[in-house]
């Protein structure tokens, strides 16, 4: 019964992706405007989205709190998308949820993201949660999420992607992302690119929102990266002082953290500096938050990582170096077909001692021929060419040291793969 009434969910791909907010409000609006109610943190941005805001329900939950957390995409259950307190939504209350809202899909013509936003919202306001945290789809300002009025708004890092929806240019993407900024609701930015702060500055100007850069707020004073791919923090909450471990490495899961602290420091929850510091450290076990340069095997390495875009993996080739310098892996690359792949196989080609392609089950991944084209024209040599991940899986060798990346996609099918071996 799931596995059908999740495929009809699935089959609102059929819509594609189009931007606008009349048909995620007409949907709404139809069933009651259950997000109306609902106390939320609203999450943008290009890359550390997922981060962020596992980070903030992480901290959220230890003082106690009843938190609701939307992401997207999942690894390998859809349910993962919706979690209240780490706990995936219910088998049975996904399945009423989705028989109620796919009959709208019809007739409004809605797509998959906004039927899956509204079962998010219905279900944490039908659970009376304390808080929700909703992090956006592809962009902003037209995202189905983007019906909410925040407590605070929060922009993670952003650089060029989806540019046939977003448009070509850093600014253009700013201001799109820049549209989750609400009246008088405070905006937290982590960027250091002045033409995208400008963008941002400005849409908070007209919003009468208080701008504010995570960096200046001076949350994280002292880090150190640990080769077991931690990091030792020592964190400022309200003027007070906490060590401990952030199990997420790379200097782009610091900014990630000021970004957190310093959105939760715009709410008036009552958080101690316990609260803090084991949300910090509890975050992967409270959230579920995983493929976030995870080591899943420390001898040799075996590590994961969903970066998909070019900055995600200049952060992941960065943090290897730091924390694991002069270690080459075997890498297991496949990407989707509208991605820069030659900047991402020229950015790993340093840290690959042998390529392993493949595709996973998706209409929009790149052919392995595709991918084995532009690796030989960039002067890859070893390689081998799977055509799925159970061949790629099969081809791995568990004696040298393994990286997977590329994709969440990929990450979802090779992570499904090895629990079951």
């Amino acid at each position: 019964m799931k596995k059908e009434i999740i495929d009809k969910l699935y089959s609102l791909h059929r819509f594609g992706i189009k931007p606008g907010l009349e048909r995620i409000i007409d949907l709404l609006t139809a069933v009651g405007n259950p997000h109306s109610n609902l106390k939320t943190i609203h999450i943008a941005g290009t890359n550390g989205k997922g981060s962020t805001s596992s980070l903030i329900a992480s901290i959220l939950m230890e003082a106690g709190l009843k938190v609701g957390l939307y992401t997207s995409p999942h690894l390998i259950r859809f349910n993962e998308r919706i979690k209240i307190n780490g706990e995936e939504i219910d088998d049975d209350i996904l399945i009423d949820l989705t028989k109620k809202y796919l009959p709208f899909s019809e007739k409004l013509s809605a797509t998959f993201f906004e039927i899956t936003t509204a079962i998010a919202f219905d279900f944490f306001s039908s659970q009376n949660v304390d808080i929700a945290i909703i992090e956006t789809g592809m962009g902003g300002r037209f995202d189905a999420t983007n019906v909410i009025t925040p407590l605070v708004s929060v922009i993670t890092s952003i650089s060029l992607e989806h540019k046939e929806y977003l448009g070509d240019t850093v600014e253009k993407i700013a201001f799109e992302k820049a549209g989750i900024i609400k009246d008088h609701v405070p905006v937290i930015v982590s960027c250091k690119d002045e033409k995208i702060i400008n963008v941002i500055k400005s849409v908070a100007a007209e919003k009468n929102s208080n701008y504010l850069e995570a960096e200046e707020l001076e949350t994280v004073i002292q880090h150190q990266f640990l080769p077991d791919l931690s990091t030792d923090v020592c964190v400022n909450f309200n003027g007070n002082l906490a060590y401990t471990k952030l199990p997420l490495p790379g200097a782009h899961q610091i900014d990630n953290l000021e970004l957190a602290l310093s959105a939760l420091l715009q709410t008036d929850f009552d958080l101690s500096l316990e609260n803090v510091s084991d949300g910090i450290s509890r975050v992967k076990e409270n959230t579920g938050l995983s493929t976030r340069i995870e080591l899943i095997k420390s001898d040799p390495k075996f590590i994961i990582d969903s970066a998909h875009n070019e900055a995600a993996v200049k952060s992941l080739v960065d943090t290897l170096s730091t924390h694991l310098p002069d270690i080459k892996y075997n890498v297991t690359f496949a990407a989707m077909s509208d991605k820069d792949i030659r900047a991402l196989l020229q950015l790993l080609k340093p840290i690959c001692k042998q390529l392993i392609l493949t595709q996973p089950k998706i209409a929009r991944a790149a052919s392995v021929e595709d991918l084995n084209d532009i690796a030989q024209e960039l002067g890859y040599t070893n390689i081998v060419s799977t055509h799925n991940t159970v061949d790629a899986v099969n081809n791995l060798n568990f004696e040298s040291n393994n990286l997977v990346v590329g994709s969440f996609y990929l990450t979802g099918e090779i992570l499904d793969l090895l629990n079951k071996i």
